[in-house]
């Protein structure tokens, strides 16, 4: 026998909505039509619900319509999206890329983030952003201006890096669009900066003597490393990097197989070469074989001299006491080095590397073979960053075009 209350009850049950279908009703007291609709659960556990309004029945439907179509889709996105400023989702954006790019690429997003992008357009809610805002932010940057070490004004930041900060918010947004926490990037149509082109003028062959040998003289322990550099063309970091596991004094070659990647608590921490292309094995001059024998025995004096205070981690080229050598500590020595010598305070240690290349081309070694020493990811980038300094290599081609034609015809 069907009671009273049990019929009540299958009517409610009836009238009863399925999940996500959600519910729409009219609020005397804000004059507004509400639409709710449960998308599912938040990370607490709880029901995920959302609500919109509108002053028109129709358009409140749309609108929850609209919810449900993103929910389905998988792009509704964090319902405090809406909330969320810059400031608060890069953190989030920082933390979702770790162990998904190099460890040195990370941490350069993160300086971006925290001393460029940040302290410009922080302060903007993520969905209110506007390509404006992106081109006000790097107006901002490349108006910023630092007093050098003479008193004058310069740019605080070099094209590049305007242009590196204007890569990392985009990286960002992309991945905001992903989440559905925005409907846009909106970087993705600002046009990037403009880099313009600098020519690589790197020391002459005369000059790293020079820088070598007023370095001997005054006692720099990181000779060797000046020395290997520019006889190698191996990267600032690969060299930092190196162990004597990689050196094979036998057949006068070094292995590079990682890069120093920065330093924990007095240990080094590696990273993979910049490329494929960039894991080689480079076979060194007698001159630049000779500085690791002399690198070999200084610290085999400083290990004795440290004892039990040395930090053995088999490094080529760590401090005194054993522990990777620090890169703003090698470039103030090679600052200090060019001074002695008499030598532009422009140069950096990478220009050493530009100098091997040059060096190469120079001697006429195949621009192949260059690029396979250098670790290039293709031959196009090393003749592209360093024919302008050889343009005398084709000056004799036509005559040793002919000479090949001459010899055929005298065989023949």
């Amino acid at each position: 026998m069907t009671t009273t209350a049990d019929a009540t009850t299958a009517k409610r049950k009836a009238k009863k909505r399925a999940d996500g279908e959600g519910s729409l009703r009219w609020s005397e007291s804000r004059r507004l039509w509400i639409g709710r609709v449960m998308v599912g659960y938040r990370q607490d556990g709880k029901p995920d619900v959302r609500e919109t309004t509108a002053k028109q029945q129709a358009e409140c439907r749309k609108k929850l319509d609209a919810i449900k179509s993103k929910s389905s889709d998988g792009i509704l996105g964090d319902a405090k999206a809406g909330r969320e400023t810059v400031a608060a989702f890069l953190p989030r954006w920082l933390d979702a890329i770790q162990g998904t790019v190099r460890e040195s690429t990370r941490y350069r997003y993160e300086v971006i983030v925290r001393t460029q992008i940040i302290p410009t357009i922080g302060k903007h809610k993520l969905t209110d952003l506007k390509p404006d805002h992106i081109v006000a932010m790097l107006a901002t940057l490349r108006a910023k201006q630092r007093t050098d070490s003479e008193g004058e004004s310069v740019a605080a930041l070099s094209p590049r890096s305007v242009k590196y900060t204007f890569t990392t918010i985009r990286k960002a947004l992309a991945l905001a669009l992903e989440w559905g926490a925005v409907v846009r990037n909106v970087a993705a149509v600002v046009k990037a900066p403009r880099v313009p082109r600098v020519e690589i003028m790197p020391p002459t062959p005369q000059e790293v003597r020079k820088l070598i040998d007023a370095s001997e003289a005054s006692g720099n322990r990181l000779t060797p490393l000046w020395t290997v550099a520019a006889h190698s063309g191996a990267r600032e970091g690969e060299l930092l990097g190196l162990l004597w596991t990689d050196v094979d004094f036998e057949r006068s070659t070094i292995s590079v197989r990682r890069t120093l990647a920065g330093i924990t608590n007095g240990a080094p921490q590696f990273n993979e070469p910049k490329t494929t292309r960039s894991r080689r094995t480079v076979k060194l001059s007698g001159t630049a074989m000779e500085a690791l024998r002399a690198q070999r025995d200084r610290l085999s004096f400083e290990r004795a001299t440290y004892a039990e205070g040395y930090a053995d981690h088999g490094l080529v080229f760590p401090s005194r006491n054993g522990t990777p050598t620090d890169a703003c500590n090698l470039n103030r020595r090679f600052k200090e080095a060019l001074k002695r010598a008499g030598l532009p305070g422009r140069y950096r240690i990478h220009d050493l590397r530009h100098a091997a290349a040059t060096a190469m081309l120079q001697a006429r070694i195949h621009p192949k073979v260059a690029s396979e020493r250098l670790g290039h990811a293709s031959v196009a980038i090393t003749l592209d960053l360093y024919s302008h300094l050889v343009e005398g290599l084709d000056s004799d081609a036509a005559d040793r075009i002919e000479d090949v034609f001459k010899a055929a015809i005298q065989a023949g």
